[in-house]
C-alpha cells in the first residue's frame, strides 16, 4: 500500500500491478485485505488526479 502512496509514479504503478496479481493468482487472501481496509484504502487512491496506476487499482477492486 505504501508504494501506491509515493510520489514516484513508476513505484505506483508497480505495486498496483502486483496488489492485482496476487489477488488473481492467491484469491483466497482476499478476505485478509478487506479485513485490513484495503478496498477504502484503494478507493481513496482513486481520488486523486488521473494517473496509469489507477487501471491497475481498479483491477485489484474487481477481485
Amino acid at each position: 500500500m505504501r508504494g501506491m502512496q509515493s510520489d514516484n509514479e513508476k513505484l505506483r504503478v508497480k505495486s498496483a500491478f502486483l496488489l492485482q496479481s496476487l489477488l488473481a493468482s492467491h484469491a483466497e487472501h482476499r478476505d485478509t485485505l478487506v479485513s485490513m481496509g484495503m478496498v477504502q484504502q484503494l478507493v481513496s487512491l482513486l481520488r486523486c488526479p488521473p494517473s496509469p496506476f489507477h487501471e491497475h487499482v481498479l483491477g485489484a477492486l474487481c477481485w
